[in-house]
């Protein structure tokens, strides 16, 4: 029974997305074990770029009501919300990083708001600068003077989500 459910959550080379999926939902227990998967090791960044709207589908197939985006879509608003509303899904939070906002942080605001977010969150620091910024090396590279500036940037970006009825946290 170990071996059937390995069998049907280990996707095959070449292997469409939809026998893929049908395989662990017909297998008692590949279910189960693909959802722990999905929850804490997967990246869905491939198969989503590739088709966004029957990646939602299958992870709304597979049980979830709740993603959480890493980045905007490149679909517009619109299109994402009907993909959402055709699967059920709903999204409470996106993360986005520093350097993104610096530039970006109202576009990135008013996409969480048109989309019912409750949060946006800033998933890694940057520099004013716009030197790199190896994760590996993350508390040698950055200064006090560049914590400094995080902490201005955040509470700038803060006050923007908060007029806008969004919540705006740091993830560590």
């Amino acid at each position: 029974r170990v071996k059937e459910m390995v069998l049907a959550v280990t996707r095959r080379p070449g292997e469409e997305l939809a026998a893929y999926t049908g395989r662990i939902l017909a297998t008692p227990g590949a279910l189960l074990i693909k959802e722990a998967d999905l929850a804490h090791n997967t990246d869905v960044k491939e198969a989503a770029a590739a088709d966004l709207a029957g990646t939602l589908k299958i992870i709304a197939d597979i049980g979830y009501s709740e993603i959480e985006l890493a980045g905007q879509p490149s679909q517009p608003v619109a299109a994402f919300r009907t993909m959402l509303a055709d699967t059920g899904l709903s999204v409470p939070s996106m993360h986005t990083n520093m350097a993104d906002l610096k530039t970006n942080a109202q576009k990135r605001i008013d996409y969480a708001r048109e989309l019912g977010m409750q949060y946006l969150v800033c998933s890694f620091p940057s520099t004013a600068d716009g030197r790199s910024i190896p994760s590996a090396t993350l508390g040698s590279t950055l200064t006090l003077d560049d914590w400094k500036w995080n902490a201005e940037q955040l509470n700038r970006v803060g006050e923007l989500a908060r007029k806008a009825g969004v919540r705006f946290g740091y993830h560590n």
